[in-house]
């Protein structure tokens, strides 16, 4: 049956798509039942092998999830909660989720048309971290310069300053 085989051939080519995304993907079926999960999304969550097997629930996901430390420093029964409110809704979600071994997660999750959803994952611990120590920066940088206006302010003589080309700072 040809039409069988091109169904086949299809399959592999989504499956080698998959396998080769540098974000874990993974998408569920209006039952709340995995359809497809790529490696990534079981490396980046160190789910044990099995845990995203076709036709598994999405508790049975999460818990895997619990169970392999990745989510977070949050009750495990409140997180697995939270998780099933936002594949209940409707509309798209993004969120930054941080996971119990300090990486970090950013997370979009895209309802299907006719139920489901396709969700992606991406380690953005780098990222995050870059972005942390840049405020971190800022706020330091914003602290000695109230400490210099500070003394300038109250300096018992007048100070002029100029730049390199001999303007008036």
């Amino acid at each position: 049956s040809r039409l069988a085989e091109e169904a086949e051939l299809e399959r592999r080519r989504l499956d080698t798509a998959m396998s080769n995304l540098p974000i874990g993907v993974c998408m569920f079926d209006e039952d709340r039942r995995l359809v497809a999960a790529n490696s990534r999304y079981a490396e980046m969550y160190r789910l044990p092998p099995g845990a995203l097997r076709p036709g598994v629930t999405l508790r049975d996901v999460l818990e895997s999830h619990v169970e392999a430390g990745s989510h977070g420093d949050s009750d495990p029964e409140e997180w697995i909660k939270r998780a099933l409110e936002v594949a209940a809704q409707i509309e798209e979600w993004r969120g930054v989720l941080p996971a119990t071994d300090e990486r970090t997660f950013s997370v979009i999750f895209k309802p299907l048309k006719g139920g489901g959803w396709v969700s992606t994952h991406e380690d953005v611990t780098e990222r995050f971290k870059t972005q942390q120590e840049i405020a971190r920066l800022g706020e330091e940088a914003e602290v000695e310069r109230q400490r210099l206006n500070a003394a300038v302010s109250n300096m018992p003589i007048g100070l002029v300053m100029f730049d390199a080309e001999k303007r008036l700072i």
